[in-house]
């Protein structure tokens, strides 16, 4: 399981370009569903017949990256960044391509601004000619990966953990839901993947799978108690049949679970119970610690009874 989210986690997948994550996923589970096939947009769309109500499992896929906006007269790389990420916190980290060759680090002009125009990238170059990118590249922090006594920590953990987790269930899982699955693309530039697909396969119900931060300002939930089942949030309230149905499920399962509210914060693509004719929607999380980090923990026990939890609610 760990060397899976290792390997997961360390693929290039930035926001538009996670061809590489998408096709790695295509090629691991496509003998075990009934259609399979990467959508217009980018999205791995996955189905397992069923003769029951039509379910959707959406997790997210995307990462945090670099657009090379141009290069100075003094050979620096400028950029904009892809995502959310703190000036302060990449400075000094390492940027690659998607082969994963190390080009260059991050440095600031100015080492204390949080300021993104006064970063740019260090090539370590002497003449324009060998300068490793052209503008318009997308690049990626280089990305790190630990195995911590009774956890995991790295770049995009709680992603790799949640795509180790379908693609398990997508294995798996036997039921009489048919049952569509859809790895979704550029949720960190405003879930337009998720949306894509709910419209196009319009589902009767739907389950996200994300994570929940431990250390979040207005958090309740604790790294260790169990998997997230969220009530509330900034963008949408579970519909009652929906929360009782997971809940019940996982009493039944004897696995532990917190129930999570938030106010100011929240998914956008949960946002998606309102399209078509409605969708009853489940946010189904992973305790995650590192709010705001580039390195994100989770506890090897939440990832089990994650797994768990999604098995026992989907099957």
């Amino acid at each position: 399981m760990i060397c899976k989210i290792k390997e997961i986690s360390g693929m290039f997948s930035v926001a538009g370009y996670e061809n590489q994550l998408t096709s790695y996923i295509l090629n691991e589970v496509k003998d075990y569903c009934d259609e399979s096939y990467i959508d217009k947009i980018g999205n791995v769309i996955l189905r397992k017949k069923g003769k029951g109500e039509k379910v959707l499992i959406n997790t997210p896929i995307s990462s945090e990256g670099l657009f090379v906006t141009f290069i100075t007269d003094d050979l620096k790389g400028r950029f904009k960044t892809v995502g959310k990420l703190d000036a302060l916190k990449i400075i000094g980290k390492t940027v690659v391509n998607e082969k994963g060759e190390i080009l260059g680090i991050i440095r600031g002009e100015t080492p204390e601004s949080d300021d993104p125009d006064n970063l740019y990238i260090d090539f370590g170059v002497s003449e324009k000619s060998d300068v490793p990118v052209k503008e318009g590249e997308i690049l990626s922090l280089n990305k790190e990966f630990y195995h911590i006594n009774g956890g995991v920590y790295g770049t995009d953990i709680e992603k790799g953990t949640n795509i180790y987790a379908v693609l398990s269930l997508v294995k798996e899982i036997k039921s009489d839901c048919d049952l569509y699955f859809a790895f979704t693309v550029m949720d960190n530039v405003g879930f337009k993947g998720a949306k894509t697909a709910a419209f196009e396969l319009k589902p009767d119900y739907a389950i996200i799978l994300s994570h929940s931060y431990c250390d979040a300002a207005e958090t309740n939930i604790k790294s260790g108690n169990g998997v997230c089942v969220r009530i509330t949030d900034s963008h949408f309230i579970i519909n009652k049949k929906m929360r009782d149905y997971a809940t019940d499920k996982l009493k039944a399962g004897n696995i532990p679970y917190q129930i999570e509210i938030l106010s100011k914060s929240g998914l956008v693509n949960n946002e998606m119970m309102y399209m078509n004719n409605g969708i009853l929607t489940l946010n189904l999380n992973l305790p995650v610690t590192g709010s705001g980090e580039l390195l994100k923990g989770a506890k090897i026990k939440d990832i089990e009874n994650y797994i768990k939890a999604i098995k026992e609610i989907t099957g």
